[in-house]
């Protein structure tokens, strides 16, 4: 691919303004890196991206590879996904996964139709070298040959025809650091092939958790992007969203959050104004409203897009 043939495919729409804005949506064209500890929302956050994705483009290709053999399709329904148009894999030698992945983007390519792929998580992966040698033997390094060779091998293909790969991964005690840092399974490979990366904390053990009209408990999970090719280009930008306890990622709280942040909400005190006008004594009160007015969610949503 020469670069007077570079086409810029633009981004998925994730459905949640603080995505869309700060991270410009999924980039289509690239490798992505959410990561995060246990419980930290990730598969959660992944899935409802991807149902939101579907649901506007019914056209492109859809794999989903599960390699710790935790979800179902029940659950990936739960948050919005579509399995009828999804392929399910449960796999985790890493050989196989990242043959069939590199495979899939080709044939979709051939096909001249997009593909969006998510691998939840690295963590999960094993090797064929492995799995014959054993758990007595050491095998250091394997996972992140095998995952070098597989970013170098198709990060050109992604950009013929605007495909997108999403990589799960874990964060870990960095046991070689006496400062306590962390580090992700899978090496550096994704550090240098990654279009962002993105690391979640959850906040739900602290003070931060607080309660909804409805009884529903939420509290706040920060995204820290570390690099970012995209509108911000620094290292250290944060932002965060609310999660609600077995619901997931709340878009309405997020439409909230954003547009108070923006200037789309007006809020002075505990009151609340919405740009059509209707007022609120109370954020839990502006939240039920907007639960119950989905139409109203997608227009704020399409407004704040469109500034």
């Amino acid at each position: 691919m020469y670069m007077d043939e570079y086409k810029d495919y633009g981004s998925f729409l994730t459905g949640f303004p603080s995505l869309d804005h700060y991270l410009m949506g999924v980039p289509r064209g690239f490798f992505l890196e959410i990561s995060g500890r246990e419980s930290s929302y990730k598969t959660t956050l992944l899935q409802q991206v991807f149902g939101h994705i579907q649901e506007r483009n019914k056209e492109v290709r859809y794999l989903y590879i599960d390699t710790e053999g935790n979800v179902t399709k029940e659950y990936f329904e739960a948050c919005g996904g579509d399995s009828s148009i999804t392929e399910f894999i449960q796999e985790n030698v890493i050989e196989e996964i990242l043959t069939y992945v590199h495979k899939f983007v080709v044939e979709s390519n051939k096909e001249e139709i997009p593909c969006l792929v998510a691998v939840d998580s690295i963590a999960g992966f094993t090797t064929l070298h492995e799995l014959k040698q054993g758990i007595s033997k050491a095998t250091q390094g394997d996972v992140p040959r095998i995952l070098n060779r597989f970013l170098r091998t198709t990060a050109v293909r992604l950009k013929e025809y605007g495909s997108t790969v999403i990589f799960n991964n874990q964060l870990r005690d960095d046991l070689n650091s006496q400062w306590g840092g962390t580090v992700t399974p899978g090496g550096h490979g994704m550090r240098h092939w990654a279009k962002y990366r993105v690391k979640m904390y959850d906040w739900s053990s602290n003070s931060k958790q607080y309660e909804l009209a409805n009884g529903e408990i939420a509290h706040p999970v920060t995204f820290l992007v570390e690099k970012g090719k995209n509108q911000n280009v620094y290292k250290g930008f944060g932002f965060s969203m609310d999660v609600i306890l077995g619901k997931g990622f709340s878009r309405e709280l997020d439409v909230i959050q954003f547009g108070i942040d923006n200037g789309f909400i007006e809020q002075k005190g505990h009151y609340y104004t919405l740009p059509t006008g209707e007022k609120f004594n109370s954020k839990n009160n502006l939240h039920s409203f907007l639960t119950e007015t989905p139409d109203l969610v997608d227009m704020l949503y399409k407004d704040m897009l469109d500034k």
